[in-house]
């Protein structure tokens, strides 16, 4: 049998108990002291170190210490750190997990600044911190070793007691998963004798399944909803089929509906013969239709398209633009002429000033020349050879020479430049003339053409004003649309439609004689089909009253076989408890079992038990598991007074007592 048993128990803020610490070295402790001291705190500070809960469900954030007054009352108090430590001494595990282990589980106060609804506040959480063996681990590690101890729930079964035994609404378990545990518990129990018939119907069904199987086919046979055959529906179906066999008499022979049925099909025949000649004719009119349908269309595109037409417009603006272009490019030329005009004026200009420079250069040459030649020439000095001066007057007679010789070259120059100037003067006026004359011609032409401009201005301002467009029955596309139109009017011919609503109308009278042709043929059938389906309904009826007798004498023997096993698994259940009873089956008022799952501890309910039955019956459950799944772990009897009888118990137990008027807890280790 593998054991845990408490070496110490340390508790720091939790409920109202600030610090407390319990060393009863794997040994039994009784804790005594009056309501509110802080002795449920330690059953409290167990179930949340394995079982994240209180004995009473509660989660560690429910547990924390909370003010007692003031404007914060049932607040918890800040900053405080939750803790329950546990040193336990494993024996019988084998292995590395026997000995001695610290386990340790603090609640932290986390604080967190949050804005909700325009106000500041602040939001509190409570991580927790795992640790063993003074080593901190992640939670799921933590879980892990519990896990090597023994499966979650089985811990919780044999640390909070109220788990294994209370209704779910009260925080026990799902009655069918203690159901299913106990079932475990009560082991192979072996079969009822005398049911070999059940079990062989069965075929390694479960009993529950083939039950429910021959119950339903039992109702579908007796009153199925959706099963026409059902017991209490045939009587119903035998006499309308009886309706209907009395129903065929005295109606005319099959053989002349049957010829009456010939004519209307013929009838039939021709009309549809009609009818799609008329048919092929109306699709041959209807493409034709649809054809016409497109040439209007065309036709009116066209239409449209002749009075949104600009192009006559566009042009009048086109032409517009070249005649501004023929004024610029006159006005152009006139104006290099002007320019030409100008620049021969200032040629004529400064060939005059040439001129004039020229012959009065020559006048003054003239004049010099003339002076030089009216001057007297020196005379040779009759003693030439004896005076002093001879010499002299011979220079100076060279001199004149050379001056009068200059002078006349002078003059030779002076009067050919004055010829030059006045060619130059010539030239330049038959050019500024000609300039002159052709200048005017530019602008007698410019006159004549601004005179035409201007009127075809105005003409092409009216044309654009009036927007000018071509008309329809001017248009030669618009016109072949239109030819061919009429040609195809007349090709169309009337409609079939009239001829076809004839057709459909005689179509119609024939189809509803034929159809009263076919009900009244049917009726033969049918009155066959009646007497015939009569008597398979009366063997039906027979049959499925037989078929139900049988189910119900299985039905009774499946109660019968549930029964003595209910009293088989019972007792191999109950065998494992010292004073608690399981209630696994009840019976119903017409003798059937249902499954349930009731501790009962002398024929009294756990939930309408005293305080001290529900404590007997929790250590018998904590035993009877324990011993079960090979476990011991330290048992806390919360109001152990409420018992008054001794237990003989081979775990290490824990007993809290209540005791009026001691506010401080006794720790008593025996």
């Amino acid at each position: 049998m593998k054991t845990i048993r408490f070496d110490a128990l340390l508790i720091e803020q939790m409920k109202g108990t600030e610090r407390r610490e319990i060393t009863p070295h794997g040994r039994d402790v009784v804790v005594g002291g009056q309501t509110g001291a802080g002795k449920t705190t330690i059953a409290d500070a167990v179930n949340w170190l394995f079982n994240n809960k209180d004995a009473a469900g509660k989660t560690g954030s429910e547990l924390r210490p909370k003010h007692r007054s003031g404007p914060e009352k049932d607040e918890p108090i800040r900053g405080l750190v939750m803790v329950v430590e546990a040193k336990v001494v494993l024996e019988g595990f084998g292995g590395a997990m026997n000995g001695n282990w610290t386990l340790r589980k603090e609640e932290h106060e986390h604080c967190q600044k949050t804005k909700l609804e325009g106000r500041s506040g602040f939001k509190y959480s409570y991580p927790k911190k795992y640790f063993i063996n003074g080593d901190v681990v992640l939670e799921k590690d933590f879980n892990a070793w519990l896990q090597h101890v023994a499966d979650p729930d089985i811990i919780r079964m044999l640390t909070d007691k109220n788990y294994f035994l209370a209704d779910e609404k009260a925080g026990g378990m799902h009655h069918g998963q203690r159901r299913a545990l106990l079932r475990n518990m009560g082991g192979n129990i072996g079969v009822p004798e005398g049911f070999e018939d059940i079990l062989k119907a069965t075929k390694d069904r479960k009993l529950v399944g083939y039950k429910k199987e021959v119950s339903e086919r039992k109702a579908w046979n007796e009153s199925g909803k959706q099963n026409p055959l059902s017991l209490d529906k045939i009587p119903t179906a035998i006499k309308e089929n009886q309706l209907k066999v009395d129903a065929g008499a005295g109606s005319k022979s099959e053989l002349m509906l049957k010829a009456e049925r010939e004519i209307q099909i013929e009838e039939l025949a021709t009309i549809a013969a009609g009818r799609k000649e008329l048919v092929q004719t109306e699709q041959v009119r209807a493409k034709a239709q649809e054809k016409l349908t497109g040439l209007k269309a065309s036709q009116s595109e066209r239409e449209t398209f002749l009075a949104n037409d600009m192009s006559a417009v566009e042009a009048l603006v086109k032409e517009e633009e070249g005649l501004r272009g023929e004024a610029r490019a006159e006005q152009q030329t006139l104006n290099a002429a002007i320019d030409a005009l100008a620049e021969a004026d200032r040629a004529n200009t400064n060939a005059k000033s040439a001129l004039e420079c020229a012959m009065i250069i020559r006048d003054g040459v003239l004049q010099q020349a003339k002076a030089v030649e009216e001057s007297k020439s020196p005379k040779p000095c009759p003693s030439a050879d004896a005076c002093p001066y001879a010499v002299a007057t011979e220079d100076a007679i060279l001199r004149r020479a050379a001056t009068v010789k200059a002078s006349q070259a002078n003059k030779v120059k002076a009067l050919a430049a004055v010829n030059d100037a006045n060619t130059a003067m010539d030239a330049a006026r038959t050019s500024y003339n000609s300039l002159l004359e052709a200048r005017n011609t530019l602008a007698d032409v410019q006159v004549v053409s601004a005179g035409k401009r201007l009127a075809r201005y105005a003409e092409i301002a009216e044309a654009i004003k009036t927007r000018p467009r071509v008309q329809p029955k001017d248009d030669k596309t618009w016109c072949d649309i239109q030819n061919v139109i009429e040609a195809d009017t007349e090709k169309l011919g009337d409609p079939v439609s009239e001829q076809l609503e004839i057709l459909e109308d005689r179509k119609k009278d024939a189809e509803d004689e034929r159809d009263d042709l076919n009900k009244r043929l049917n009726a033969f059938d049918a009155t066959e089909q009646a007497k015939a389906r009569i008597v398979t309904l009366k063997k039906n009826e027979t049959a499925l009253a037989q078929s139900i007798l049988d189910d119900e004498q299985i039905l009774r023997r499946i109660e019968l076989f549930m029964v003595a096993e209910s009293e088989l698994i019972s007792k191999a259940v109950n065998d494992r408890f010292k004073d608690i009873e399981f209630r696994l089956f009840k019976t119903n008022l017409n003798g059937g079992q249902e499954e349930c799952c009731d501790p009962m501890l002398h024929g009294v309910t756990y939930a309408g038990a005293s305080s001290g039955e529900k404590m007997l019956m929790q250590v018998d459950a904590a035993q009877a598991v324990g011993t079960y799944h090979g476990l011991r772990m330290p048992l806390v009897l919360d109001d152990r007074h409420a018992l008054t009888q001794d237990l003989d118990l081979d775990c290490q137990v824990i007993a809290l007592h209540t005791k009026v008027g001691q506010k401080e807890l006794a720790v008593e280790v025996i």
